[in-house]
């Protein structure tokens, strides 16, 4: 559903218990004539507040997600399948290093009927990864940590990621740097509730419920209350705070996002997130499997800057092991055959 289409299905429902209570009719189950009786369209109104208030989050702003996703994900559809292949091949590879009964059969069969199984079905635990993900990501988290130049209402201010709403700790609460953004997201989630009880008031006084939510919209513009209220993103020639300005995403090569440190930034605070959620997801496998989770994957996401650049261009550029030919990370196990050691 659209917002529009959220906030229309609220204040209609809103009328409706407006209108019945002007005809003193019983209520439909689960809605009450007393005080309760906007419950229904209110926790409607709730749901699509949950969307309006991700507007004031500096990281959501500055993300087009479906736009970042559509462009990143043309350019590297094959991201997500090459990661997880990728893995699975880097386990074995890691662990015919270390020697033991993952030498007795051939790097291609392990990592076919062993290391993919078990990659694969671990990691169905968290969502699948994408490239656009990965850029809208590291896009969300760099603005979440340093905020985005808005105007609200006529007036400007600098919202504060989601993350730094609150304070930290047990008695959780808004800062004098996350003010401005709790103020102005609690005013558009109220104008909103307002709204709900405006519908009511209006089916009680004899207004058709299915003309309520346009009366309202035309009465504002073609705007909700709360839509009225949404911040404007700043252009970067009028950001004052130059950690501010927009990043530009639509890039020729992936290469060139670690030209930019904002960007290089990013990706090393959402990927050493990502980095516990997939150590988390694969935490059922082996023990051997999970240490070679933790050096192949886990600490250069963590390590970040070039580690992260070096990890991409081997999932990007994944080429699987096959029977033709030696893979040069294979070359280790002939010298080992020559001297005897098998």
């Amino acid at each position: 559903m659209t917002v529009y289409e959220v906030e229309e299905a609220a204040l209609t429902m809103a009328a409706a218990i407006g209108q019945r209570r002007r005809k003193a009719l019983s209520p439909h189950p689960g809605n009450n004539q007393g005080r309760d009786a906007l419950n229904d369209a209110l926790m409607l109104e709730a749901f699509g507040g949950h969307f309006l208030t991700d507007s004031f989050s500096a990281g959501h702003q500055q993300t087009e997600r479906a736009s970042v996703k559509e462009y990143w994900d043309l350019k590297i559809p094959q991201f997500g399948s090459n990661f997880q292949s990728w893995l699975a091949q880097s386990i074995v590879m890691y662990l015919r290093k270390r020697g033991g009964a993952a030498r007795a059969v051939t790097p291609q069969w392990a990592r076919d009927r062993i290391a993919m199984p078990s990659v694969q079905a671990a990691m169905a635990k968290i969502p699948k990864l994408s490239f656009g993900d990965v850029v809208s990501d590291a896009l969300h988290a760099y603005f979440n940590k340093y905020g985005a130049e808005v105007e609200v209402n006529g007036r400007k201010i600098t919202l504060v990621g989601d993350s730094r709403l609150l304070s930290k700790g047990p008695q959780r609460h808004v800062t004098d740097e996350s003010r401005d953004t709790f103020d102005a997201a609690a005013a558009a989630v109220r104008a909103g509730i307002e709204e709900v009880y405006q519908a009511a008031e209006m089916g009680r006084q004899g207004e058709d419920p299915e003309r309520v939510a346009v009366k309202i919209f035309n009465a504002g513009s073609g705007l909700f209350a709360a839509e009225e209220l949404l911040p404007k993103l700043t252009p970067n020639a009028s950001v004052v705070d130059p950690r501010h300005k927009s990043l530009d995403w639509q890039l020729t090569s992936y290469q060139d996002f670690f030209d930019d440190p904002r960007f290089a930034e990013g990706f090393d605070i959402s990927l050493k997130k990502y980095a516990g959620m997939v150590s988390g997801s694969l935490a059922g496998l082996p023990a051997d499997q999970m240490e070679a989770v933790e050096e192949v994957l886990s600490k250069p996401l963590r390590a970040g800057g070039k580690s992260i650049r070096k990890l991409f261009d081997q999932v990007i550029d994944y080429k699987p092991i096959s029977g033709g030919g030696v893979d040069p990370d294979l070359l280790p196990d002939l010298s080992d055959l020559r001297s005897g050691k098998y």
